[in-house]
């Protein structure tokens, strides 16, 4: 998933920098036209999956639970804001860090409470 997403990322990157992007307000978003990427809605699908992949197949729920919220907030954008996708969904990634940071944040106190429990019973 590592050598896809950088191959993707450098893919997309590439074409990026070498067409340029001139964002401009739509609707109340900012609209990015990335249409001159050839492959590009296929593009979009391809990196849904791979950063939301690994956290589908993890066993801890709340990670799934990112993973799923990942896809959630693509259905959403690509549903309801087609034409500036990929600043909607920009946004919803900013608000999912959040819950990305507080689920690593819980997960980490978990693991130093089960060290604790551990060495009291050693």
């Amino acid at each position: 998933m590592t050598i896809l997403g950088f191959l993707l990322g450098t893919y997309l990157l590439t074409w990026t920098i070498y067409h340029g992007i001139k964002p401009q307000v739509f609707s109340g978003n900012i609209f990015y036209d990335l249409k001159l990427i050839p492959f590009y809605e296929a593009s979009k699908y391809l990196y849904l999956s791979i950063i939301s992949l690994p956290f589908l197949i993890t066993e801890r729920f709340l990670l799934k639970l990112f993973g799923t919220l990942i896809i959630i907030s693509f259905i959403l954008s690509n549903l309801f804001f087609q034409v500036t996708f990929v600043s909607v969904w920009c946004f919803f990634a900013a608000m999912l860090s959040v819950f990305l940071y507080l689920t690593l944040k819980n997960l980490s106190s978990d693991d130093e409470n089960l060290k604790t429990r551990l060495m009291i019973e050693k």
